[in-house]
C-alpha cells in the first residue's frame, strides 16, 4: 500500500473527528464522495449531505470511540478497511430527547482514489450481538 493511501486510510477516523470538532465542512466535503452511502446498524441509509449535516450539527456526541481489530486491503485505486469499534455516546431522538447510544460494531469502509485525492464512498456498520464466548 502506498504511503499516501496508507496514511489516509489509517488516519481516516482522526481526519473526520478533527473536522467535526473544528466544524470544518470543507474537509468533510473533500474526503467524502458525493455518492457516499452510510448504512447504519439499523439498516437506514444516509447520504453524504445527511452525514455532514449530522456531524456538524453535533449529533451524535461520543464520549468514547475505540477502533480495534483493523484490517486494510489495498488495490490499485481503492482500499477497504474493516474492523471493530466500541462507541458510547448520546443522540437526540426525533422527539429531541437525548438517549444513550453505543455498543460494539463491525464496520467496513471503502475508499477510492480520485483526481482530488482519496475519498470514502461507503460505510457499513453492523452491531455485534453475539456474546463474546460464542464468537470465533
Amino acid at each position: 500500500m502506498s504511503k499516501e493511501k496508507l496514511d489516509f486510510v489509517k488516519n481516516f477516523f482522526n481526519i473526520w473527528g478533527d473536522a467535526s470538532r473544528k466544524n470544518d465542512r470543507a474537509t468533510l466535503e473533500k474526503i467524502i464522495a458525493d455518492e457516499y452511502l452510510f448504512v447504519n446498524p439499523r439498516g437506514a441509509r444516509l447520504s453524504k449531505t445527511q452525514m455532514i449535516d449530522g456531524t456538524l450539527g453535533g449529533e451524535p456526541v461520543f464520549s468514547s470511540f475505540e477502533v480495534y481489530d483493523d484490517q486494510m486491503r489495498a488495490y490499485k485505486d481503492s482500499a477497504i478497511r474493516t474492523g471493530r469499534l466500541l462507541a458510547q455516546g448520546k443522540h437526540k431522538g426525533r422527539d429531541g430527547v437525548p438517549r444513550s447510544i453505543g455498543g460494539e460494531f463491525r464496520y467496513t469502509n471503502v475508499f477510492l482514489k480520485r483526481p482530488s485525492g482519496w475519498q470514502i464512498v461507503l460505510t457499513q456498520m453492523t452491531e455485534v450481538t453475539v456474546p463474546p464466548e460464542e464468537r470465533q
